[in-house]
């Protein structure tokens, strides 16, 4: 039989099935096809099809158009910085600062000029943030509170990335804008000329990688923890996306294949996993490690074990996964049957045994803590108590 799977968008695929393959099996396949994350599929009459029976059981027959629900995950979260700076931007545009002692007075202190905030944007210890196209920042004058030596080129940014020392602002004529530490990324000199028609921009602790419009890759800062690519140069080309662990970089190509670089035990070699670093949907990490989530719903991990480097205990169970979450030291997978799969820190790990883990639609992640919505609307949270408190789903 031949089904057609079609997305909201409109883009659509057609994929062979037999009356007996089962509903999830050739989800995975049309995921395969569709080449995004896919969460569940409607029959043509629109009910949602059971993922664990047979399309003959589930009605379903040939020449049949059915609609699949793509996942929608929050973009990577960075681990970089330890700042314990938060800050709240009101619909009005005006903003909120506040942390700890680590974030240091200087940074709780907002302008009081500053309105009409459209972007705010932190780092170890201090703050920047895009209003009408300019950049105000404050706190730690070495770690890019004071911008005063490139303020005159910080008109028209798009968008402020940080490492946890330095920032990058993104100007919407694609050219790019660093202060702060230079050995964290403040300093572009050396790359400048290259910096041009950017369209993203990525940061770990001491560097940062920039995305071109043609899909190259321009990479700065201390060249031992991401700074330098040029080991992988040649193999960044079609890169659609970039993910930072705090000490390395991986690159998603459109072709599927992922590209690492940086410090090699902390993700910045992906040699034990490369021949199964394939047909990759999504990237993300934890402080010290990678996890890949692959068409065929399964999930690949490499960098430091005790972050989550090393999934072989769980291998098994990371199928038909939906949704990779991270912390700083751990990762959670979730599964489109609603069970949830952790491993890393072992501080950070839950047994699914007693059953709280199942029929989980949604989660989330700080620092050190997850949190899982489950269909019944309760909340399920585990890892660091301490860490729990700004998690949200």
């Amino acid at each position: 039989m031949l089904l057609h799977f079609a997305l909201m968008s409109g883009q659509e695929v057609a994929v062979e099935a037999l009356p007996e393959d089962i509903v999830d099996d050739v989800l995975n396949r049309a995921q395969d096809a569709l080449n995004v994350v896919l969460v569940s599929m409607i029959s043509s009459s629109g009910a949602l099809l059971n993922l664990t029976r047979s399309l003959e059981d589930e009605g379903v027959q040939d020449g049949d158009r059915l609609i699949v629900v793509v996942d929608k995950s929050d973009p990577p979260r960075q681990w970089h910085s330890n700042s314990f700076i938060l800050a709240a931007l009101k619909k009005d545009g005006q903003l909120v600062v506040w942390g700890g002692e680590a974030a240091g007075a200087s940074c709780c202190a907002v302008p009081e000029d500053l309105n009409s905030v459209e972007f705010v944007c932190a780092n170890s210890g201090a703050i920047a943030a895009v209003t009408d196209g300019r950049v105000i920042t404050w706190g730690e004058a070495n770690l890019g509170g004071d911008s005063a030596a490139v303020r005159h080129q910080l008109v028209d940014v798009c968008s402020v990335c940080s490492s946890a020392y330095a920032f990058a602002a993104l100007k919407h004529d694609g050219s790019v804008v660093c202060w702060g530490d230079s050995n964290a990324g403040g300093d572009s000199t050396a790359v400048q000329e290259q910096l041009h028609s950017v369209r993203q921009i990525s940061a770990a602790t001491w560097a940062f990688a920039a995305i071109k419009g043609d899909g190259s890759v321009v990479t700065w800062g201390n060249d031992r923890k991401g700074g330098d690519s040029s080991s992988v140069q040649d193999q960044l080309m079609n890169v659609k996306s970039i993910c930072a662990s705090s000490w390395a970089f991986a690159a998603l190509r459109a072709d599927g294949r992922a590209i690492t670089w940086g410090v090699a035990n902390k993700g910045g070699d992906s040699r034990s996993v490369q021949e199964h670093l394939h047909n990759v949907l999504q990237l993300r990490a934890t402080s010290w490690a990678f996890a890949a989530l692959k068409s065929d719903g399964t999930v690949l991990s490499w960098g430091d074990p005790e972050s989550g480097g090393d999934c072989r205990k769980v291998q098994h169970r990371l199928t038909s996964v939906c949704q990779l979450c991270a912390c700083a030291e751990a990762f959670a997978a979730l599964t489109r049957l609603g069970q949830v799969v952790t491993w890393g820190h072992v501080l950070c790990q839950r047994s699914s045994s007693d059953g709280s883990l199942n029929d989980v639609q949604r989660m989330s992640a700080s620092s050190r803590a997850f949190a899982a919505l489950k269909k019944d609307g309760t909340v399920v949270t585990w890892g660091d108590r301490h860490k729990s408190e700004s998690l949200t789903v």
